[in-house]
């Protein structure tokens, strides 16, 4: 319990000093955004993250530095925006968004930290993806070194690899500026402060877009409720951290840009601008490109098409957008930084027994898969068809994607696309729906489009509850769940002694260790197998290095074979004499 109140404490604080940070840009984007309060949040990570890589990079800050001064800033021209559009302000919104914040951040206190909760210390859910290490690793990285301390690779040495290759092909570093930060101002190591980030996200995230695209209360419920059983949650716990911020912040900005109400003054602009450079740096710049102009370029052809006109002032803001983003995201300094890798592709039984199509559940029984997949196609054709019939520019474009992409991906074989960007798809196909809603929200008004809108819902509702299970499983946390205080039973026997890293291969197990052992100065040594599962995607020309002199120490797995013998046991691993 005490874990529980600490952890909903910090998450209820985080929350209201971003939307603090937030509130004055909201106000500012009236009428374009009709909840200003709930988007604040997410408006407030966009500004903290664009100052903290500001102050690290241009600055050459320490990252604590540039993100206190980030954090300050941010809130001093909040400040100044609020005085300027007070007469916007809405105090019962401030009052249910406040109230709202609490209850998610205690139902994201248990859902996003069951592992340090159930384990009774700061821990790391470590079981589907791997890349929150790679996160941790480049966040510990930043918050220990100032920008001009560049790592070098070294397969001697191994903590500064990963930093190494990422600072040259990566774009993520608005997701590392976030991580390192909330590590820096926590005071828990990166691995152990990224679930907790993930939480402010995803409240922060629902919260923001279900804002950006409602018009009424009710619209704003049914997008938070389809928001919390998206795949947003799934892909915090699978590693995906940029897409968990990214996502949110692209389809805020696809709201604003999509907008009925408002036009683009000089202001929203530039707040604009700063939403377009903070996702292009949460993630890739051709991302938000990408995602944007599809919905938006659709948006303004269709309604060309139905009014014979062209919104000229629309199409000059995307265009801001996207040199925004581009420029933002690093890509005008390194052009081959803005374009993703090629990836392969995967079986068509695989697709179909794993993906989630227009977000739906489709793991538990393939039959169920093809009901649920046809079933939602015809759901998501059926209200395209009627934004059609209502000449609803923004409507069609919001749904248009969602129909489409899918089926391309299908037949392309893009298994993984489809798996990760659903976390776009799915939450577009909602918003477009809920446009189609009248003001006055009414049963007999809504004819169609509501029930079938709630039905699509509840049809992702079986993954999305299973997957809040999945994460909150006491046998799986036990398993899979990595502690700080394991760590440092590690480092305290190993007394300044180097470890044989000898986990037979396990990759969640090697990467964890890597990490915290390195960042806590542990010298490793690492059998040839194991070296080959740290080292060999990124560099497959490294051999196993002669090291000066054998390891006195091994370190194995709890259950591995001579672990009886054990000098050190902890949940996962044994410390035994190297005498091999």
């Amino acid at each position: 319990m005490p874990i529980f109140l600490a952890t909903w404490g910090g998450l209820a604080v985080a929350l209201i000093f971003l939307t603090a940070c937030g509130y004055g840009p909201a106000l500012a984007l009236r009428p374009m955004l009709r909840f200003a309060a709930p988007a604040s949040a997410l408006l407030g990570v966009a500004a903290i993250t664009l100052g903290t890589l500001f102050g690290y990079y241009a600055l050459r800050w320490p990252l604590l530095t540039a993100g206190i001064a980030a954090g300050i800033a941010a809130l001093a021209v909040s400040l100044l925006l609020i005085w300027e559009n007070r007469a916007e302000i809405a105090l019962r919104e401030i009052a249910w968004t406040l109230a709202g914040l609490a209850v998610a951040a205690a139902g994201f206190a248990w859902f996003s930290g069951a592992a340090a909760i159930l384990l009774g210390e700061p821990a790391l859910l470590y079981v589907d993806g791997t890349d929150h290490i790679g996160y941790a690793n480049y966040a510990g990285w930043m918050a220990d070194h100032l920008a001009t301390e560049r790592a070098a690779a070294d397969p001697l040495v191994d903590y500064p690899n990963l930093p190494e290759i990422l600072t040259r092909v990566d774009t993520r570093f608005g997701a590392f500026a976030l991580l390192g930060l909330a590590s820096a101002v926590t005071g828990l190591p990166p691995v152990f402060a990224y679930d907790g980030l993930c939480a402010v996200l995803l409240v922060a995230g629902i919260a923001g877009v279900a804002a950006a695209f409602a018009r009424t209360v009710a619209g704003f419920a049914l997008i938070a409720a389809a928001l919390f059983l998206s795949n947003w949650f799934e892909l915090s716990h699978a590693g995906f951290l940029g897409k968990l911020g990214a996502f949110p912040m692209t389809l805020l900005l696809v709201g604003l840009l999509l907008s009925r109400e408002g036009g683009f003054t000089p202001l929203r602009l530039l707040l604009i601008t700063v939403i377009a450079m903070a996702s292009a740096l949460l993630l890739a710049a051709w991302a938000t490109v990408a995602v944007t102009g599809l919905f938006v370029g659709t948006m303004i052809a269709v309604r060309t098409f139905f009014e014979r006109t062209l919104d000229r002032d629309r199409l000059a803001a995307l265009l801001l957008t996207g040199l925004s983003a581009f420029a933002g995201g690093g890509f005008l300094a390194s052009p081959r930084m803005g374009f993703p890798v090629a990836r392969g592709g995967t079986s068509i039984l695989n697709l179909l027994s794993t993906t989630d199509i227009f977000g739906i559940f489709t793991r538990v029984h393939i039959v169920f898969g093809y009901v649920a997949l046809l079933l939602s196609a015809a759901g998501v054709a059926y209200l395209l068809l009627q934004a059609f019939r209502a000449r609803d520019s923004v409507s069609v474009s919001l749904l248009f994607w969602p129909f489409i992409l899918p089926g391309i991906f299908f037949i392309t074989l893009r298994g993984n696309l489809l798996l990760q960007f659903g976390g776009i798809l799915f939450p577009a196909a909602v918003a477009g729906a809920v446009a189609l809603l009248p003001e006055r929200l009414a049963l007999r008004r809504a004819n169609s489009v509501l029930p079938l809108l709630v039905f699509l819902i509840l049809l992702r509702a079986p993954h999305g509850v299973a997957a809040y299970l999945r994460y909150t499983s006491p046998s799986l946390i036990a398993a899979s769940g990595y502690g700080e205080a394991e760590m440092a039973t590690i480092a305290d026997a190993a007394a300044g002694r180097p470890l044989l890293v000898d986990l037979g291969r396990d990759v969640h197990a090697i990467n964890v260790v890597m990490v915290e052992l390195g960042r806590r100065g542990v010298a490793m040594q690492w059998t040839p197998e194991d070296f080959h599962v740290l080292n060999g995607g990124w560099h497959p020309e490294w051999t196993p290095p002669v090291y000066p002199a054998p390891a006195p120490l091994r370190l194995i797995a709890r259950d591995a074979p001579g672990a009886r013998s054990a000098a050190s046991v902890t949940p996962h691993f044994a410390i035994v004499p190297n005498n091999g």
